[in-house]
């Protein structure tokens, strides 16, 4: 069985969930274009939809949004995409600190 598979499986997402789990994580990247001191906490697909918890050096205001979401669609359509890194602890924290970026280990 391949690693994608394997995945798949193991996390037993539906389309719909995998689609709002991977919308959380371009969301991600595009408020973290605005913020790069951002923090991210947490960001689940939920049944209506999907969000993501931030530590923003202000609060999001409604003016935001626009911005978010056209950075979201030029993230999207320049195929940039995050994806799930399978590995050793020791392994995803070097990953991290190259990024410069702090990660969350379940």
């Amino acid at each position: 069985m391949s690693v994608e598979a394997e995945l798949e499986e193991s996390i037993g997402y539906t389309p719909v969930q995998r689609m709002r789990h991977s919308a959380a994580h371009v969301m991600a990247e595009a408020v973290l274009e605005i913020f790069p001191d951002a923090k991210l906490a947490i960001g689940p697909a939920i049944e209506d939809g999907f969000y993501y918890d931030f530590d923003l050096p202000r609060t999001l205001t409604p003016e935001d949004l626009p911005d978010i979401e056209q950075r979201m669609a030029r993230i999207v359509r320049a195929s940039i995409h995050s994806c799930a890194i399978i590995g050793p602890a020791k392994r995803l924290l070097n990953t991290s600190e190259i990024k410069g970026k702090p990660i969350r280990l379940n």
